[in-house]
């Protein structure tokens, strides 16, 4: 027979328990907070994310949002972004005319510390393809965030592939945007680990985007009718709940992209798609959804890393009737 032993609350840990305590983190390195699109240092494991590209065209943004450690002896703070150009054969820094090619307002918005009162060491950068197209021109970039503490631990996105918009360019691509505001959990949170297992946004709002390979199909409306049945026996429609649904389908994705999207994006205060495909049903421009927690995959055929994903979506209206 299992022996239980009971323990004050004080004495418990948040791991496998209904206890929800904050760790902080101790690393230098600069911590990602919520985003659709992840930064991670430099790795050669073998099951490290495969570089898939990102598409992008002008018109879109994608957001970054960071946590900073300060410098114990000085108390200072550094936020340092940069962008990266893939020449054919290495990645070189862009040069932007800025100290140290630093990013600034000529490529995005910068959120500098002290954008967010209540959260001092947040700081962030919105990258905005169209100024950076129309500086740099197309080809493949990545976002890069300095590590001055550590040199050798410096953030990288994945890489982006920037194009000038068109619809033959954008067909085959959706677009999700969404403002992120609350309390997000940290995905890749372990008991051991120097994360934080929570991202605290509940005092600010946070607008993130990303694009996809992929597309959003219609499916079926779901409706849900309330009739009256009166005294001569005539049944009458009162009322209607309908709701539009859809299945987003992304080719191509990691399980980070995926988790990224899922827990990130579709718990967003507003969510909404654009969909790119010449063939689609109807003009889907920052069509609001919701998420409704349904979820498949399939590998991908030449890549056991890379998946493609069904997920469930809802019109985020009801489009019902009442009987006056």
């Amino acid at each position: 027979m299992g022996v239980v032993q009971s323990t004050s609350d004080n004495d418990k840990e948040w791991y496998g328990t209904n206890q929800f305590q904050q760790v902080e983190e101790v690393s230098l390195v600069p911590l990602q907070l919520v985003g659709l699109v992840g930064c991670k240092q430099e790795s050669t494991d073998c099951r490290d994310i495969p570089c898939n590209e990102i598409p992008a065209f002008d018109g879109d943004f994608n957001s970054f949002l960071f946590k900073f450690a300060t410098d114990d002896n000085s108390g200072d703070l550094t936020d340092d972004y940069r962008l990266e150009f893939w020449n054919g054969t290495s990645w070189v820094e862009v040069v932007t005319g800025n100290t140290d090619n630093t990013l600034g307002s000529e490529s995005g918005d910068k959120f500098t510390f002290g954008s967010f009162v209540e959260y001092p060491l947040y700081s962030g950068y919105k990258i905005d393809w169209e100024k950076c197209l129309n500086l740099y021109g197309a080809g493949i970039y990545r976002f890069k965030v300095f590590n001055r503490f550590d040199t050798d631990a410096h953030l990288y996105s994945q890489p982006f592939n920037l194009k000038a918009f068109s619809c033959d360019n954008a067909d085959g691509t959706f677009k999700i945007n969404v403002t992120n505001q609350g309390e997000y959990r940290n995905f890749e949170y372990t008991k051991n680990g120097d994360t934080l297992q929570k991202f605290d946004l509940i005092n600010m709002t946070w607008e993130d985007e990303s694009r996809y390979d992929g597309r959003l199909l219609d499916q079926p409306l779901e409706s849900e009718e309330v009739f009256v049945k009166y005294g001569n026996y005539e049944n009458r429609l009162n009322s209607t709940d309908d709701f539009s649904n859809f299945t987003l389908i992304i080719f191509k994705a990691t399980l980070e992209r995926y988790k990224r999207l899922n827990l990130y994006g579709l718990r967003g205060k507003d969510i909404n798609v654009t969909d790119s495909n010449t063939d689609s049903a109807f003009n889907y421009t920052k069509f609001d959804v919701i998420s409704t927690s349904e979820t498949s995959f399939e590998k991908y055929v030449t890549n056991r890393l890379i998946y493609n994903v069904n997920i469930g979506l809802q019109g985020g209206f009801d489009l019902g009737f009442r009987q006056c």
